[in-house]
């Protein structure tokens, strides 16, 4: 058998093109539309009939791939030709219908289609175009709302397990490279990247999600700058169900990828959860710690409300003037101002002796005049919007419950498509289709 020649004659393919794209303008044009609505959908049709043919032709002309009865294999061996099998491919505009000649080894017993190998056409039946795209409607959507919404806007018609399967594709592609980068960072602390920002803001924060049968803290992590005028310029997003140990370690490679290492003005603002500040403490433990302000005003008023009484106006009193001599950096007189209260015994004491531990514990973290004066935030108002708008909106749905695999996949799906500067999703889902 002779092997086929994959390079096709340019000009001819261009001129068979051509004409097909003329004779469905002409054919068009006789039946012209008479509103811009019918002008849009005819360009529409025109344009998704063209590039499915476009395709197709290219296709045919590259050929079957055949070189012959025999080729190498990759054992060392030879590989016969078997037969030309047809595979159905799905991309953006059609779907498509490739012959392919398939070789087969028998010291090695595995086949092949080099033309597969050639057009780069990974696992399954969908282009990575069609998954990259069925990915990040899943980022936003349930699995029969992106299906509906990916057939409305894209005119791609996929099932909601078809979509689930290439969401979680992706999903765990994203998390493959989360740990890529966390190993090269670890392997190599001191290695530089080309982001250097005046100012990083770093805050990290848990929310629960209902996976396998339970609830486990899904841990979220932002890295932001700010505009001039206030509110946040970009963010990126890292969350994982994993613990804390490993959550701190990509917490950490987030901060690095973010330029922390570049930048002279970094905090940290969290609220004061135990997990959170031990992580922080071994990885920044040079950086500016900020206790969140709003949290640490909820345990004043505990006090408050312990010391005079819950919703009177003496406790409102008493806590909107401890808030002022937080904001002036006066920790040492609001921490004095409790210590020379003289709780009763039972709740009123515990509350007392809770809240000066917390106080003293975080003294360093509560100098509000000293970090907003510096440009910080006092509040950890991005994260707990992030837990919200991240996770909570796509994953706490009516009735959702989820696998561990399928909650990591989303997580890190939401992370991409919420943060500023979002992933290749065509180069992710070329990854886990040839992966």
């Amino acid at each position: 058998m002779i092997p086929e020649n994959p390079i096709p004659d340019d000009e001819f393919l261009i001129d068979a093109l051509l004409r097909k794209y003329e004779a469905r303008l002409r054919y068009a044009l006789k039946h012209r539309p008479r509103t811009l609505e019918e002008w849009e959908e005819t360009a529409e049709e025109v344009g998704n009939e063209v590039k499915c043919a476009i395709e197709q032709q290219v296709l045919r002309e590259e050929g079957t791939g055949n070189c012959g009865t025999e080729k190498p294999c990759a054992c060392g061996k030879r590989a016969r030709y078997v037969a030309d099998y047809t595979r159905r491919c799905v991309t953006r505009h059609g779907v498509l219908f490739v012959e392919r000649a398939y070789y087969y080894c028998r010291n090695c017993r595995k086949g092949e289609c080099p033309l597969d190998a050639r057009l780069q056409i990974g696992r399954g039946e969908y282009s990575a175009a069609v998954v990259a795209l069925a990915a990040r409607f899943a980022g936003y959507l349930p699995p029969r709302a992106a299906a509906r919404e990916l057939e409305a806007v894209c005119g791609i018609r996929l099932c909601a397990n078809t979509i689930s399967r290439h969401a979680r594709l992706i999903g765990k592609a994203l998390e493959e490279q989360w740990k890529t980068e966390e190993n090269a960072f670890f392997a190599h602390p001191d290695k530089e990247v080309a982001v250097h920002p005046a100012q990083l803001h770093l805050t990290l924060d848990g929310v629960m999600v209902h996976v396998d049968g339970g609830w486990h803290e899904a841990k979220l992590g932002v890295a932001y700058t700010r505009k001039k005028a206030g509110g946040v310029e970009s963010a990126r997003y890292s969350a994982t169900l994993d613990n804390s140990r490993t959550f701190g370690k990509r917490f950490r490679v987030l901060g690095h990828l973010e330029g922390a290492d570049n930048c002279a003005k970094v905090g940290v603002v969290a609220d004061g959860s135990a997990w959170i500040w031990q992580e922080v403490g071994k990885y920044y433990a040079r950086c500016v710690q900020i206790l969140d302000y709003f949290h640490a005003s909820q345990h004043l008023w505990k006090v408050g409300f312990a010391r005079f009484g819950e919703g009177s106006s003496e406790a409102v009193e008493w806590v909107h003037r401890q808030q002022l001599e937080l904001l002036s950096d006066n920790v040492e007189a609001v921490v004095a101002n409790i210590a020379a209260w003289e709780a009763k015994s039972g709740v009123p004491r515990e509350v007392q002796r809770q809240v000066l531990t917390y106080l003293r514990t975080h003294s360093r973290r509560l100098r509000y005049e000293t970090f907003q004066s510096a440009g910080y935030h006092i509040g950890s108002g991005v994260v707990e919007a992030g837990c919200k708008g991240v996770v909570q909106a796509r994953m706490k749905g009516p009735g959702m419950r989820w696998s561990r695999a399928g909650a990591e996949a989303i997580l890190q799906l939401r992370c991409a498509v919420c943060s500023t500067k979002r992933p290749d999703f065509r180069k992710l889902a070329r990854y886990a289709l040839n992966a």
